[in-house]
């Protein structure tokens, strides 16, 4: 019974952890969005819903995991009677997605800014931090310009530049700053995945995939198999 409690503290210990830490640095992403703004273009109103949803969302799941921590330490009655109420576990439910859907978002985004900057300048992010000489600006410069207009011509893209509408190179300060924003999100994004395995959809989903496997015995598809079936019974005969 102490093991099931203790197995049970630790569980809501982990999943605090990661939801106060998405929430933290989710928080800190959007505030810096605004210096990536130069690069990034600013993001488009669908992945802000999701961004300020997901930060909001991840903050709810910090003040709930907090509750539930206390209440093992104290009353773990509390959180059991809470597991079995309609309306806490669909709460809890609503919150995860929006929680996974910004961090899917925020995947995405940094995937693509990831993949431009490799085929801009064979570097990591976190190289590039590190600063990029005038060329390499350039080019990744252009890449940008590319990623933020799908399908883009060269002839347009120059008279995009020559015409004022793009900069001919970012400035390092501001390919910084959008680099550190991807990450920073790309991190809020793993922690809010963390979090989901740890105690939310993910897990469940996990949970019951494990199970259906334990359940289905060694050799049972073959009862499924209505032509294997008929072979056997055939044979049988």
């Amino acid at each position: 019974m102490r093991f099931c409690h203790d197995s049970k503290l630790y569980t809501e210990l982990l999943s605090g952890a990661l939801s106060c830490g998405a929430a933290v640095v989710s928080w800190i992403a959007v505030v810096s969005t605004a210096a990536a703004t130069p690069v990034s273009g600013g993001t488009s109103t669908f992945l802000t819903v999701l961004t300020y949803g997901a930060a909001t969302a991840s903050t709810a799941q910090c003040f709930n995991s907090s509750v539930r921590i206390y209440n093992e330490t104290t009353q773990p009655e509390v959180n059991d009677w809470l597991d079995d109420q309609r309306w806490y576990t669909a709460t809890a439910a609503v919150l995860d997605v929006v929680s996974l859907a910004g961090a899917a978002g925020a995947t995405g985004a940094a995937v693509r800014a990831t993949l431009a900057t490799r085929r801009a300048t064979g570097k990591t992010m976190v190289e590039v931090l590190k600063g990029l000489n005038r060329a390499e600006r350039v080019r990744l410069t252009e890449e940008i310009i590319r990623m933020r207009n799908p399908g883009i011509s060269n002839k347009l893209l120059k008279q995009f530049v020559r015409s004022g509408t793009y900069p001919r190179r970012f400035t390092q300060l501001h390919i910084s700053n959008y680099m550190r924003n991807q990450l920073q999100a790309s991190l809020a994004a793993a922690l809010s995945y963390g979090g989901s395995a740890s105690g939310g959809l993910v897990r469940r989903f996990a949970v019951a995939v494990i199970e259906e496997v334990e359940v289905e015995e060694p050799g049972s598809a073959r009862n499924h198999d209505p032509t294997i079936r008929r072979f056997e019974q055939r044979r049988s005969r």
